[in-house]
């Protein structure tokens, strides 16, 4: 049943009726705002949506240009959508890192079996404003998460597979250009084509993409040259960091090591830090001087050091959880399979076991345990040494 929404529009402070249903891209041409860089999306009830979002109810809508930090986060992200289509459409098996703000713009690492040439760079950089000028939609899907791990798992993109089977939310939204999938977290531009500006360097041993200045969109801000390698030494107790700010800091910059030097960092915060990709390594303020030298040594080589006392510390307390655990042998197997990514079914396969005896072992598991769901149960694992830190992905 059709039915009209008021929608009012914090930008010129009217209210127009619309459509319910209708998109923010539609509500913009009725709202008579004129943006010379935008809209590239929107505040929806001070809740950042692409232009993609459809209003079924009363709103309000405060339209983002390229000037607004949201905005430019939009459109840097769709610039990122195109850079990865693009080297899609001309390797086998390629893999692109999108790293590290540098040289006012993102150092790129491009796996391409071979060693990145100008050549290539002119060739992606030709692919990616061939994709802009196709004017190609950028489609928004919101599925069941398990339709969307099996859409990845079908393009063998595994490190999406494992970050959407970690994230534990039962509905996921990702993007298509063209058959090309991906999955960012954050709005998108809705049409290739709004892409107006870009640019594309051959950088190190990768690649520099550089997107229009936020004071001044017309424009890229001007190639700093500076080296592409960094290593971040971070003071957990100091800076007074939660575990989530430095987990979300892991996942913007995932190629970047982390070096955490503190001396109050306890056995549950190591455990749960520790990922198996190795982005974190650990030293104490007390540690001998080699240790530390070692540590940064290490962590700038992209490999993880761990301190000997810290390590200690996580082994102790392993063999007295294991002792007190209430699971039984095989409660703890299927809560490690668990833990690793694993759902019911593929537990039911390993074990030879049916899809209701593992049900049943979950829900044994939730009630000896005392938690309600898989993430409660998972942390109990990571501080129990159930499952190695190393091996856990989040």
């Amino acid at each position: 049943m059709e039915h009209n929404i008021k929608i009012r529009c914090r930008d010129n402070g009217k209210t127009i009726e619309a459509q319910g249903g209708c998109t923010l891209e539609e509500i913009y041409s009725m709202s008579g705002i004129s943006m010379e860089h935008g809209p590239i999306c929107a505040k929806v009830n001070n809740r950042v949506e692409g232009m993609h979002y459809r209003c079924y109810n009363d709103r309000d809508v405060d339209f983002l240009d390229l000037t607004s930090a949201s905005g430019h986060r939009t459109y840097t992200r769709s610039v990122f959508f195109i850079l990865c289509k693009a080297v899609h459409d001309i390797y086998d098996n390629a893999n692109v890192t999108i790293n590290i703000p540098v040289s006012n713009g993102y150092f790129c690492q491009l796996d391409i079996g071979r060693k990145v040439t100008d050549s290539d760079v002119d060739t992606i950089r030709q692919r990616m404003q061939e994709i802009i000028d196709a004017a190609m939609p950028i489609h928004h899907h919101h599925c069941a998460t398990e339709e969307a791990i099996e859409i990845f798992e079908k393009r063998k993109s595994f490190s999406k597979v494992k970050l959407l089977k970690s994230i534990g939310t039962l509905y996921t939204t990702y993007y298509t250009i063209g058959d090309y999938p991906d999955y960012y977290y954050g709005a998108m531009l809705t049409n290739t084509s709004q892409v107006k500006l870009f640019g594309l360097e051959h950088y190190f041993d990768g690649l520099l993409l550089r997107v229009p200045s936020r004071s001044n969109p017309a424009e890229l801000d001007e190639a700093i040259r500076q080296g592409a390698s960094v290593t971040v030494v971070i003071d957990y107790a100091l800076l007074n960091c939660s575990e989530e700010e430095l987990t979300l800091l892991h996942q913007r910059f995932p190629a970047i090591p982390f070096v955490l030097f503190s001396d109050q960092l306890s056995r549950d915060f190591l455990r749960r830090m520790l990922l198996p990709d190795k982005a974190f390594s650990v030293v104490l303020k007390d540690s001998p001087l080699n240790e530390i030298h070692d540590c940064l040594a290490d962590a700038v080589a992209r490999r993880q050091y761990i301190c000997p006392r810290i390590l200690s510390l996580i082994e102790s307390q392993e063999r007295q959880d294991t002792e007190r655990s209430p699971l039984t042998a095989t409660e703890r197997e299927i809560l490690k399979s668990m833990s690793l990514g694993h759902s019911t079914k593929e537990i039911a396969a390993e074990r030879f076991l049916s899809v209701y005896t593992v049900m049943t072992h979950r829900k044994n598991i939730f009630r000896k345990l005392r938690v309600n769901n898989a993430q409660e149960a998972i942390r109990y694992a990571l501080r129990a040494g159930i499952v190695d830190p190393l091996e856990y992905y989040i």
